[in-house]
């Protein structure tokens, strides 16, 4: 019985580790948090266990694109009708609060503090590892 507990254990934290979503970054650690590390494992975040905004709730709406007049390399992120309805909540209700784009376990923070659209734009400078790595594995998502 113990290493059937000790199994579900690491079979649960293992899930969490490898989650996509949008996340909002908590202040405290919680028993219902984990800590997740940045793309380019500079940082560690600390989120709950659950998106806010789950991976069904957004996909991919281009292709990895290099931005010649502002220098950087994006792709943008389109939400359904229910994430969007959640990231606008979000934005109008905890506007202090930041947003992290967790994808497999990695994060990025979204410093971005306009108003929310069905479209949201992400980027980072050209040549970022950072946002190909996003990018790829976005799109190797169903």
């Amino acid at each position: 019985m113990p290493l059937l507990i000790c199994w579900c254990a690491v079979a649960l934290l293992g899930s969490a580790s490898a989650q996509t979503g949008f996340f909002l970054r908590l202040d405290a650690k919680t028993d219902d948090s984990h800590l997740v590390s940045a793309v380019d494992s500079k940082n560690e975040f600390l989120v709950p266990l659950e998106p806010i905004i789950n991976e069904t709730e957004f996909k991919l709406a281009d292709s990895l694109q290099h931005d010649a007049i502002n220098n950087d390399l994006f792709f943008n992120i389109r939400f359904t009708k229910l994430g969007f309805e959640t990231l606008k909540m979000i934005c109008n209700s905890l506007p202090e609060k930041e947003l992290l784009l967790v994808v497999n376990g990695k994060a990025i923070n979204l410093t971005n503090k306009s108003r929310p659209r069905q479209l949201m734009r992400i980027s980072g400078p050209p040549n970022s590892k950072e946002i190909s790595w996003i990018f790829e594995n976005l799109k190797h998502k169903k």
